[in-house]
């Protein structure tokens, strides 16, 4: 009588043992036997297989997600805010007739509408920055 006992040493050991083939294939040849069992394991085999793939496809569809979601935040942080002449002498704690002196002598950039001004938050803070290593000197 046939007794086949296959065992992995993975950490999820397949142990098949063809008892339960032998119950089912009474009357079946040797050979028929372990076409049946060999199918059998292969269909195993590809159902982990195919649990792992699906596993490790979640988990990188997650890291895509996660990336993508960072990049988005930190590209919505680096956009650049607009602040109007107000807003500026209120951000600087400055008067607007101090502020007309920098935009005169072109120490602040800003850019004009009509009658409006609009800066970039990102030339102010050069703008502050510039002053601040300045007085280091």
């Amino acid at each position: 009588m046939l007794y086949l006992l296959i065992e992995s040493n993975r950490k999820q050991g397949i142990k098949l043992h063809s008892q339960r083939y032998l119950r089912k294939g009474l009357g079946m040849n040797t050979a028929d036997l372990i076409d049946t069992f060999i199918e059998e394991l292969m269909k195993e085999i590809d159902q982990d297989i195919t649990k792992k793939i699906q596993v490790m496809l979640d988990n990188l569809k997650n890291e895509i997600i996660q990336e993508l979601d960072n990049k988005i935040s930190n590209a919505s942080n680096n956009l650049d805010s607009i602040l109007t002449f107000k807003e500026v002498c209120s951000y600087l704690r400055i008067s607007s007739s101090t502020m007309q002196r920098y935009l005169n002598r072109k120490d602040i950039i800003g850019y004009k509408s009509g009658l409006k001004w609009y800066f970039r938050k990102s030339d102010i803070d050069k703008y502050i920055e510039s002053k601040l290593s300045e007085s280091n000197i």
